[in-house]
């Protein structure tokens, strides 16, 4: 019972600090022109109909800038979480009470991920809100898009938490960070595969946009086999994908927070 007090105290606090940061201010301040921009891209979409469906032209800029976002929120959120308390000694003062490294880890990983789950409900309830007001309805699948993305998101933070257990300093951290889980990505969604790379992180984002959107792959006959040309992520899959990086990567960042010494 102490103990998830002293999670739950140590999270409000790290929620509040972060907020009072900048942060936050710089997460929502990305997602805001992210938005914009798909806006501007799903309403040319729409006018030219590239598809039977408007919602869906309106809707692919948002849900495939989504990935970006929570990447970018988990980033700033998580990446220099853990590495202050090495960089600036403040463990020093933590440990003088008696509190535990994991709950002390815990509640830093929850603040996190909380704080960046305020981002994605704010980046999902313009994106349905602007999808109504424009087509006057929700094509089925978003919701369930939206969960999905909550997993992608608390992932990227827990893989960030690795990195802020291993760097020495928060700014190495940080760029560390941005590096793997925003602009690698970029380069890896525009690499063709003979072979479907359902065990990629990046690849498997790709079933938030396919599960909103309805996208379903498109098979050929190739010497009388059915191939699909473009390979679609699994929504399944991508799910246990999620789940499997979580897990690995909170084994990782604990176990070197627990015993790393200041």
């Amino acid at each position: 019972m102490k103990s998830v007090q002293q999670i739950l105290h140590i999270t409000g606090f790290e929620m509040i600090r972060k907020l009072m940061s900048w942060r936050f201010p710089v997460a929502m301040t990305a997602t805001i022109v992210i938005l914009a921009l798909a806006y501007v891209n799903g309403m040319s979409s729409m006018r030219e109909g590239f598809s039977y469906e408007p919602a869906y032209d309106l809707l692919s800029p948002f849900v495939e800038s989504s990935t970006m976002v929570l990447a970018i929120s988990a980033v700033i959120m998580t990446s220099d979480t853990l590495s202050d308390e090495f960089e600036k000694r403040s463990g020093y003062i933590m440990f003088t009470r008696p509190m535990h490294r994991n709950v002390l880890y815990v509640g830093k990983l929850l603040s996190s991920f909380l704080l960046s789950a305020i981002v994605l409900i704010a980046y999902y309830s313009i994106t349905l809100i602007i999808c109504v007001h424009e087509t006057g309805h929700i094509p089925s699948g978003n919701l369930e898009g939206m969960a999905l993305a909550a997993m992608f998101l608390f992932t990227v933070t827990t893989s960030c938490m690795v990195f802020s257990s291993l760097s020495p300093r928060g700014s190495m951290s940080l760029t560390l960070s941005f590096a793997l889980m925003v602009i690698a990505p970029m380069f890896i969604k525009n690499m063709s595969f003979d072979n479907e790379p359902w065990f990629s992180l990046s690849y498997s984002s790709d079933a938030i946009g396919s599960i909103a959107l309805g996208e379903l792959p498109v098979y050929h006959m190739i010497d009388g086999v059915a191939t699909s040309i473009v390979h679609i992520p699994d929504a399944t899959m991508s799910a246990i994908v999620f789940c499997v990086y979580s897990m690995i990567s909170i084994m990782i960042s604990a176990l070197v927070f627990r015993y790393r010494t200041w």
